[in-house]
């Protein structure tokens, strides 16, 4: 039996339900394919919530202003998560910055290598209408 069963956690069909069904949620973290952030994120939103979200924030232009102005409107905090932001290059690069060593920045353009997407979960990053670029 999964352990979840053991320790008698709730279980939700889907987000939707889970929002519905917790009137005591503060904030939701939200780790979906890109296509189904925008819609969550508004919707929790909307149900009064803070909602750290992983990047894109939506697929499109509009869905993000939507979420903007609705966060605006009512006060939550909307933030989006970045997996690499916590990397300890970032960190030295702040620690060089605010010891002077490299001047004011005024622009920045970095530059890095990385493999390319995993084809997982039905290839999803490879289909602009699922992942917004």
């Amino acid at each position: 039996m999964p352990i979840g069963f053991e320790l008698e956690v709730p279980t939700f069909v889907g987000w939707d339900q889970l929002l519905a069904s917790t009137p005591t949620l503060d904030v939701v973290d939200v780790v979906t394919p890109n296509a189904d952030l925008g819609a969550i994120t508004l919707a929790a939103i909307e149900r009064g919530l803070h909602v750290l979200v992983e990047k894109p924030l939506a697929t499109t232009v509009a869905a993000c202003d939507a979420i903007v102005d609705a966060a605006r409107r009512s006060g939550r905090v909307v933030a989006v998560g970045h997996e690499l932001r916590l990397s300890p290059l970032w960190g030295r690069v702040a620690a060089e910055i605010m010891a002077g060593r490299i001047g004011r920045p005024l622009s920045c353009t970095i530059h890095l290598w990385r493999r390319s997407f995993r084809p997982g979960a039905g290839g999803w990053r490879h289909d602009p209408a699922r992942v917004g670029n």
